[in-house]
Protein backbone atom coordinates (compact mmCIF):
# COMPACT_ATOMS: atom_id res chain seq x y z
CA UNK A 1 0.00 0.00 0.00
CA UNK A 2 1.33 3.41 -0.94
CA UNK A 3 -1.58 5.84 -1.26
CA UNK A 4 -0.77 9.47 -1.85
CA UNK A 5 -2.08 12.00 0.68
CA UNK A 6 -4.00 14.49 -1.45
CA UNK A 7 -3.31 17.66 0.54
CA UNK A 8 -1.08 18.97 3.30
CA UNK A 9 -4.28 19.33 5.35
CA UNK A 10 -4.90 15.60 4.91
CA UNK A 11 -1.42 14.77 6.20
CA UNK A 12 -1.84 17.10 9.18
CA UNK A 13 -5.25 15.63 9.91
CA UNK A 14 -3.94 12.06 9.90
CA UNK A 15 -0.97 13.20 11.99
CA UNK A 16 -3.35 14.67 14.60
CA UNK A 17 -5.39 11.46 14.60
CA UNK A 18 -2.23 9.44 15.25
CA UNK A 19 -1.12 11.76 18.05
CA UNK A 20 -4.58 11.88 19.64
CA UNK A 21 -4.97 8.09 19.54
CA UNK A 22 -1.49 7.56 21.00
CA UNK A 23 -2.13 10.04 23.82
CA UNK A 24 -5.56 8.53 24.52
CA UNK A 25 -3.82 5.18 25.01
CA UNK A 26 -1.32 6.90 27.29
CA UNK A 27 1.74 5.65 25.42
CA UNK A 28 4.86 7.48 24.32
CA UNK A 29 6.18 7.74 20.79
CA UNK A 30 8.94 5.35 21.85
CA UNK A 31 6.48 2.69 22.99
CA UNK A 32 4.34 3.10 19.87
CA UNK A 33 7.48 2.75 17.78
CA UNK A 34 8.33 -0.54 19.47
CA UNK A 35 4.76 -1.84 19.10
CA UNK A 36 4.56 -0.83 15.44
CA UNK A 37 8.15 -1.79 14.59
CA UNK A 38 9.19 1.68 13.42
CA UNK A 39 11.56 4.39 14.62
CA UNK A 40 10.28 7.01 17.08
CA UNK A 41 11.52 9.75 14.75
CA UNK A 42 9.09 8.53 12.07
CA UNK A 43 6.19 8.80 14.50
CA UNK A 44 7.26 12.32 15.35
CA UNK A 45 7.30 13.27 11.66
CA UNK A 46 3.91 11.66 11.05
CA UNK A 47 2.31 13.39 14.01
CA UNK A 48 3.63 16.66 12.60
CA UNK A 49 2.00 15.91 9.22
CA UNK A 50 5.35 15.62 7.46
CA UNK A 51 4.56 12.87 4.95
CA UNK A 52 3.00 12.50 1.53
CA UNK A 53 2.11 8.81 1.25
CA UNK A 54 0.45 6.17 3.37
CA UNK A 55 3.08 3.47 3.12
CA UNK A 56 3.65 0.27 5.09
CA UNK A 57 5.14 2.10 8.07
CA UNK A 58 2.20 4.48 8.35
CA UNK A 59 -0.16 1.51 8.08
CA UNK A 60 1.71 -0.33 10.86
CA UNK A 61 1.41 2.68 13.16
CA UNK A 62 -2.29 3.10 12.38
CA UNK A 63 -2.91 -0.60 12.92
CA UNK A 64 -1.15 -0.46 16.30
CA UNK A 65 -3.48 2.41 17.26
CA UNK A 66 -6.63 0.89 15.76
CA UNK A 67 -6.94 3.63 13.12
CA UNK A 68 -7.89 3.44 9.46
CA UNK A 69 -5.65 5.95 7.66
CA UNK A 70 -8.10 6.23 4.78
CA UNK A 71 -10.93 7.66 6.87
CA UNK A 72 -11.43 11.39 6.80
CA UNK A 73 -11.09 12.72 10.33
CA UNK A 74 -14.16 14.49 11.58
CA UNK A 75 -14.80 16.20 8.25
CA UNK A 76 -11.75 18.48 8.60
CA UNK A 77 -10.73 17.86 5.00
CA UNK A 78 -14.28 18.49 3.79
CA UNK A 79 -14.45 21.64 5.89
CA UNK A 80 -11.23 22.88 4.28
CA UNK A 81 -12.69 22.28 0.81
CA UNK A 82 -15.93 24.04 1.77
CA UNK A 83 -13.95 27.01 3.08
CA UNK A 84 -11.98 27.26 -0.17
CA UNK A 85 -15.19 27.18 -2.25
CA UNK A 86 -16.79 29.74 0.04
CA UNK A 87 -13.80 32.09 -0.22
CA UNK A 88 -13.67 31.69 -3.98
CA UNK A 89 -17.39 32.37 -4.36
CA UNK A 90 -17.01 35.67 -2.48
CA UNK A 91 -14.09 36.76 -4.67
CA UNK A 92 -15.52 35.47 -7.94
CA UNK A 93 -19.25 34.67 -7.76
CA UNK A 94 -19.26 33.38 -11.36
CA UNK A 95 -16.94 30.58 -10.21
CA UNK A 96 -19.93 28.87 -8.57
CA UNK A 97 -21.31 28.09 -12.02
CA UNK A 98 -18.06 26.34 -12.93
CA UNK A 99 -17.95 24.48 -9.61
CA UNK A 100 -21.56 23.36 -10.06
CA UNK A 101 -20.80 22.07 -13.57
CA UNK A 102 -17.73 20.24 -12.24
CA UNK A 103 -19.81 18.58 -9.51
CA UNK A 104 -22.37 17.52 -12.11
CA UNK A 105 -19.61 15.83 -14.11
CA UNK A 106 -18.33 14.05 -10.99
CA UNK A 107 -21.83 12.87 -10.12
CA UNK A 108 -22.35 11.52 -13.64
CA UNK A 109 -19.05 9.62 -13.42
CA UNK A 110 -20.11 8.17 -10.07
CA UNK A 111 -23.43 7.00 -11.57
CA UNK A 112 -21.71 5.41 -14.58
CA UNK A 113 -18.39 3.91 -13.43
CA UNK A 114 -16.21 2.55 -16.19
Amino acid sequence: MSDRISTPEGARSLGRRIADARKKLGISQDILGVEAGVERSLISKLEGGQFKTINGSVQKICTALGLNPSEVDGGEHLEAIFQRVSNLSRRAPHALTVIDAFLNVLESIDKHPT
